[in-house]
């Protein structure tokens, strides 16, 4: 199988030999390669990131005399959850702990009167195989609805893990 990328430009086309070096390559972005930042805070790489969707929400209508389609009525965008899955690590691990108990703390302000917490920003940056960043999403108003600590088993031979769900307000 021919490698085009260390070809002329012009003999990859089915042109001459010469030319320029054909230097652009596809950036792909690698599943295993994410970061996550929240409220500007860098909460670092995470094994699996789940849940990044949306669903287009409608209603479907019968009108008299089609008899073709029925007619579709938009009613709302719905986003899942994300869910964010790692390894225990002392610092990663501490910076979410910190996030939470600030999030926290801003909640019970609000409880006693203070100013609502108006949510936050999330980015999930996903990278390629050179750890170039290859496109992002930013989350609108993200709140925390779950976090889990790992499962401790002395039977176990097995990496600790901290989950974190988050609920959000879009991307679109």
């Amino acid at each position: 199988m021919a490698d085009f990328s260390k070809t002329p430009a012009g003999a990859a086309a089915g042109g001459s030999a010469q030319g320029e070096w054909n230097t652009n390559k596809a950036m792909l972005g690698m599943a295993m390669r994410f970061k996550v930042e929240v409220g500007g805070l860098d909460l670092g790489h995470w094994s699996s990131c789940r849940g990044l969707n949306v669903s287009f929400e409608h209603d479907e209508v019968e009108c008299g005399g089609n008899y073709e389609y029925n007619v579709l009525l938009p009613k709302r965008l719905k986003y899942g959850a994300v869910t964010l899955v790692r390894a225990i690590k002392a610092d990663d691990t501490k910076k979410v702990e910190d996030w939470l108990r600030k999030v926290t703390k801003e909640w019970y302000a609000y409880e006693l009167g203070g100013p609502e917490y108006p949510g936050t920003g999330m980015k999930i940056t996903l990278m390629d195989a050179h750890n170039n960043p290859v496109y992002h999403w930013e989350l609108r108003n993200v709140y925390p609805k779950n976090w889990k600590g790992p499962d401790l088993d002395s039977d176990a031979n097995k990496v600790a893990l901290e989950t974190l769900e988050l609920a959000h307000q879009g991307f679109l």
